[in-house]
């Protein structure tokens, strides 16, 4: 899971704003859409040690983030107060997301020292 640290960082704060609260549904709006496309560059983690396409990555993470989304959505409140609510929540949906891809690709992975490091991908 700690592998999964680079996807809690980008998106714990997906959300710039000067307002000190952000409406959880635009909060996830954009937050689905920035993760995968953030986390599934070529030089990322599950690109580069799961042999896949950045265009696969995303379809799989974004499937994955969805889901998480629907789980996770009633625990979370209305609107979120800055910083501490996006970091709170992208950490439990970046985990949700990125551990589930993990696990259905784990016989995929490839066998390096970088791969095997997780803090390679801090």
């Amino acid at each position: 899971m700690t592998r999964i640290l680079l996807l809690i960082l980008v998106f714990g704060y997906a959300v710039e704003s000067v307002a000190q609260e952000v409406p959880t549904d635009a909060w996830l709006a954009q937050m689905e859409a920035m993760m995968p496309a953030q986390a599934c560059q070529e030089t990322e983690y599950f690109t580069a040690c799961f042999n896949l396409s950045p265009a696969q990555c995303n379809e799989l993470l974004s499937e994955f983030t969805q889901s998480c989304v629907k789980q996770y959505r009633a625990q979370m409140p209305e609107t979120l107060k800055m910083p501490h609510d996006p970091g709170k929540w992208g950490q439990v949906l970046g985990g949700c997301a990125g551990g589930r891809l993990e696990l259905q690709l784990s016989e995929q992975k490839v066998k390096s020292a970088k791969c095997s490091d997780p803090s390679q991908w801090m």
